[in-house]
């Protein structure tokens, strides 16, 4: 793999980390989760999305070793992200983070639908549609969801 790929596989890892920042959950205060546990559970599910993407992209360049970064980021930078927000989705979160978790994942999502429309935006740090969903995540304290390319 050469290095433009590699850099470009390290940073579809680093999308994938920011779009499972927080998820929601039933509200159920018997059912969900502490904000520890929240938080312990997101940072697992975002990091799991950085490592498929990275998996994909290799696989991908295997496939076609003449794809250039941006080649990657629709068969291997979005599909562990939506993936990523869905389960974030799916946990269970702590009734006091409930709101807050609605807007990260407004966020997410708004960064999803920018990056399907332009995907090459994965590639420019300056023009992260995951900026704002990744500035909630700091402030939720939601670990690897910080850092979505």
């Amino acid at each position: 793999m050469n290095k433009e790929k590699l850099t470009l596989a390290l940073a579809l890892m680093a999308l994938a980390g920011l779009v499972l920042i927080s998820g929601c959950g039933s509200g159920d205060s018997e059912d969900s989760l502490t904000k520890a546990q929240f938080q312990k559970k997101a940072n697992l599910i975002c990091s799991a999305a950085g490592n498929e993407q990275f998996k994909k992209a290799a696989l991908y360049v295997k496939k076609h070793p003449d794809a250039k970064e941006a080649d990657l980021i629709e068969p291997a930078g979005i599909p562990p992200l939506e993936k990523e927000l869905q389960e974030l989705e799916d946990l269970s979160a702590p009734s006091e983070l409930q709101e807050q978790l609605d807007g990260y994942f407004a966020k997410f999502e708004k960064g999803l639908e920018t990056l399907r429309a332009e995907p090459q935006l994965a590639l420019s740090p300056q023009d992260n549609p995951f900026e704002q969903a990744n500035n909630l995540a700091k402030k939720y304290k939601l670990g690897d969801c910080s850092d979505t390319p």
